[in-house]
């Protein structure tokens, strides 16, 4: 049975099991999956929309990004599940690169799923779109905390 370190201040170097990094992989990618949904589905309705201004533009790209990356994501945490599982035979370096990418992915889209929401203000004032960012920014600055956890 393969184990993972993971490093965190409290407990320098803990084992965390195969089938706790499983379980995870699929409730990531599930969380994956319905965001990119979200953004796919925000993406279409954008399109459907025939603005040309920077805001619309940004937003489109944003949200493409977004829902790629997703898509990305959900194959990688798919990854770690199969290549994770005791009696996958393919080698144990697939499982890393498949969390890798899995990981990368995920952070890409969610950062952009909020730029695009931080910009869908603009569409509306000024006013509103600097409100829409202030609220995208926190929301992002307290999700690069969450996931980079200094408190210990």
């Amino acid at each position: 049975m393969r184990t993972h370190l993971v490093h965190h201040r409290a407990f320098l170097m803990q084992e965390i099991s195969q089938g706790y990094m499983a379980l995870l992989a699929e409730q990531l990618a599930f969380v994956a999956a319905f965001l990119g949904g979200f953004s796919a589905t925000f993406l279409g309705t954008l399109l459907a929309i025939k603005h040309k201004d920077g805001p619309h533009t940004k937003m489109v790209v944003a949200l493409a990004i977004s829902a790629s990356a997703f898509i990305v994501a959900v194959l990688g945490f798919t990854g770690m599940v199969v290549y994770g599982h005791p009696d996958n035979p393919i080698p144990y370096g697939s499982y890393n690169y498949m969390r890798l990418c899995g990981i990368l992915a995920f952070s890409i889209g969610i950062y952009s799923l909020l730029w695009a929401i931080g910009l869908s203000g603009y569409m509306i004032s000024k006013k509103i779109g600097r409100t829409t960012l202030l609220i995208a920014t926190s929301a992002a600055l307290l999700t690069f905390f969450m996931l980079f956890d200094y408190s210990a």
